[in-house]
């Protein structure tokens, strides 16, 4: 007779059970991981931002407050955000930033935008 036995299509079934386990596992850490480089890129970018308008008006922005990334949060020249990766209700635009004059503290949210990264993705002006 040819063909398989029932047995040898049960093993090849788990063998290819086994290899999309760990390619979707794969794939869902390189994405959660993505999406962190995305925001600590993005809290960088406005970090730049802020320098720059210290740079040019010797003091960070009058307002005060901590908005999301994608909130227009201060005045004149320099713009908070335009970003929103995260689409939780609680969480917008990746990360807050809280500001005054005397200076600023950027946080970053993780992958799934339920919380802060850890304190060494946190930049300030310190």
């Amino acid at each position: 007779k040819q063909g398989f036995t029932l047995i040898e299509l049960m093993v090849v079934m788990a063998i290819i059970a086994v290899l999309a386990t760990l390619i979707i596992g794969a794939v869902t850490v390189a994405r959660n991981t993505s999406k962190e480089t995305v925001h600590r890129g993005n809290a960088r970018t406005l970090q730049a931002g802020l320098e720059a308008y210290f740079a040019k008006n010797r003091q960070y922005p009058a307002s005060t407050g901590t908005v999301a990334f994608s909130a227009a949060a201060t005045s004149t020249s320099v713009t908070i955000g335009a970003t929103a990766e995260c689409t939780v209700a609680t969480q917008t635009g990746g990360g807050t930033v809280t500001y005054s004059t005397g200076g600023y503290s950027i946080t970053p949210y993780d992958a799934a935008c339920t919380a802060s990264m850890g304190a060494g993705d946190v930049l300030t002006n310190n």
